[in-house]
């Protein structure tokens, strides 16, 4: 076993080698006592694992934990009582694209909408005149 081997094991499994693989078990310990750098990286698994547990036993109080909860469904339940703000919807980046497709919808017919629609007199579009088509060819057609 080397270095890199014991992190990612002490990072999946923690300092507990009792939740550790079997083989890995007797590699790692002989590992420990050996190397300096080992046992560096064993002290700060554990002192991360401690601060993971202290975080734990602060919110196993019963009381903690009603009060967390308490709060989180008095969130939601004032959240669906409040009015729809259009400042704030209007402030979002959904609000934004879409007044941008509207904008880039209406440049578009007012630049291309002039181009496709058909002369009065002939009936030929003025795509196929910008186009170079022949009119001769394109009344033939009609």
């Amino acid at each position: 076993m080397n270095i890199e081997e014991l992190s990612r094991l002490l990072e999946t499994y923690g300092t507990d080698l009792r939740w550790w693989p079997e083989e890995h078990r007797d590699a790692a310990e002989s590992l420990r006592r050996t190397s300096h750098a080992a046992r560096q990286k064993w002290a700060a698994a554990e002192a991360l694992g401690a601060l993971f547990r202290q975080d734990r036993d602060r919110l196993s109080s019963p009381a903690r934990h009603a009060a967390i909860v308490d709060a989180a469904l008095r969130r939601i339940r004032n959240a669906s009582e409040e009015r729809f703000d259009w400042r704030r919807f209007l402030s979002t980046r959904w609000a934004a694209a879409a007044a941008a497709a509207v904008f880039a919808g209406w440049l578009a017919g007012a630049v291309l909408g002039p181009a496709i629609q058909p002369y009065p007199e002939r009936g030929i579009s003025a795509v196929s005149v910008l186009l170079g088509d022949d009119t001769a060819s394109i009344e033939a057609l009609l």
